[in-house]
């Protein structure tokens, strides 16, 4: 059974004030209350300076588990410098391209100290970029003005370490929008709280399905992306969470996906797949596109279907409830 860790920081109260933002605490609480639902032990911390959030990531990194799957959600201002990602603390007085290394945190250097605590699986959801620099030179700017100044909007491209995924909130060097529906929540979190709870449905499905409501939600205006290296199905809802096999830190056991015995003709064997995310109203791309693959049942050679023949899936609905697939 896998452990599942969680750390959701949100700030709103940045300084100098017209830094300040509205969503982000009810988004980082909103996450919280979320992926406890789901069976995460959560941390939830909000309107951090930089000491504190220092000592927050730390303390969050050093609890976690060998074979734990791992979640980090940011949400709050997120600038570049030099192609690298900085997450910004409360008090952004100060900060700017000269001196971002020691006055910020270092998104990838983040995301590799978790690596190597050897999770079995890292998502690192950073909903920032919320705001555009300043564009002025740094010598013709007072020190209340120079707040991240020299920085550039957006977050450069990421490396994803070994089983790991890290989600934009939009599309690098571009900035992401903080209102949604709902008035209570950021554009990506509101819709990453519609679909994080989704049960049997694996991770990456997940953020496809986020994906593409944000860009439709926002006229493509607002495109998310995300860097994955993850090359197994994560479950984070529903009964199939602790049945896939833990790769590639967590020791491997007998592989939970039969395969057929030599001595049968693989075109005879069969295998069922039932997808049970709820149907997307008003969807307008293929789901064996851009949303990715199904969810595979793990059935004994015992239970596959020799009588039936080879055919070809069919999508009769936006949902892959009635999805067929046959080993050939």
């Amino acid at each position: 059974m896998s452990i599942k860790q969680a750390l959701s920081i949100g700030i709103n109260a940045y300084s100098p004030s017209h830094l300040r933002l509205r969503p982000c605490i009810n988004d980082a609480a909103d996450m919280h209350h979320a992926l406890q639902s789901i069976g995460f032990h959560t941390q939830y911390e909000a309107d951090l300076d930089l000491k504190s959030m220092k000592l927050s990531t730390q303390k969050f990194i050093r609890s976690i588990r060998p074979g734990a799957v791992v979640l980090f959600y940011f949400s709050g201002h997120g600038v570049q410098s030099d192609g690298n990602n900085y997450l910004i603390a409360r008090d952004a007085v100060g900060i700017c391209a000269d001196n971002i290394r020691s006055t910020a945190i270092d998104a990838q250097k983040l995301v590799n100290d978790m690596h190597e605590r050897k999770p079995r699986l890292i998502i690192c959801v950073l909903d920032c970029c919320r705001t555009d620099p300043p564009n002025e030179p740094l010598d013709a700017m007072s020190f209340h003005k120079a707040a991240l100044a020299g920085t550039q909007a957006g977050f450069a491209p990421m490396q994803a370490p070994p089983s790991t995924i890290i989600v934009y909130a939009c599309a690098a060097d571009d900035t992401a929008s903080p209102r949604s529906r709902n008035g209570r929540n950021s554009l990506y979190t509101y819709h990453l709280l519609r679909y994080l709870r989704t049960p049997n449905t694996d991770i990456e499905t997940v953020l496809r399905h986020v994906g593409a409501a944000v860009q439709k939600d926002s006229e493509n205006k607002q495109i998310p992306f995300r860097y994955s290296s993850c090359n197994e199905m994560i479950y984070l809802a529903g009964q199939q969470a602790y049945h896939m096999p833990m790769l590639p830190h967590a020791k491997r056991g007998k592989s939970i996906v039969p395969y057929p015995d030599s001595s049968h003709h693989r075109h005879r064997r069969a295998m069922s797949a039932h997808h049970s995310q709820p149907p997307i109203t008003n969807f307008q791309y293929p789901l064996n596109g851009q949303f990715g693959i199904p969810m595979y049942r793990h059935l004994s050679t015992r239970n596959a279907f020799p009588h039936m023949t080879r055919t070809h899936p069919h999508y009769n609905s936006p949902s892959t409830r009635d999805l067929w697939y046959y080993g050939y």
